[in-house]
């Protein structure tokens, strides 16, 4: 968490500015921790779209 921020006060703005910062300053991702991150990534994403592809399913057949 952000120095001086707490969850009563956190906006995207500053959290964006905190990531940043963070990014800023960590060392350069190695091959291999790029490649699980980007894995990790995709799968989030090809779940969301498998939920929202069921989603609009069901909504379809409630219609």
């Amino acid at each position: 968490m952000p120095a001086g921020v707490t969850h009563g006060n956190l906006t995207p703005g500053a959290l964006m500015v905190w990531a940043e910062r963070v990014a800023e300053s960590a060392p350069p991702l190695t091959r291999d921790q790029a490649k699980v991150i980007l894995s990790v990534f995709r799968e989030s994403f090809e779940a969301i779209a498998k939920e929202n592809a069921e989603s609009r399913t069901r909504l379809d057949g409630a219609a």
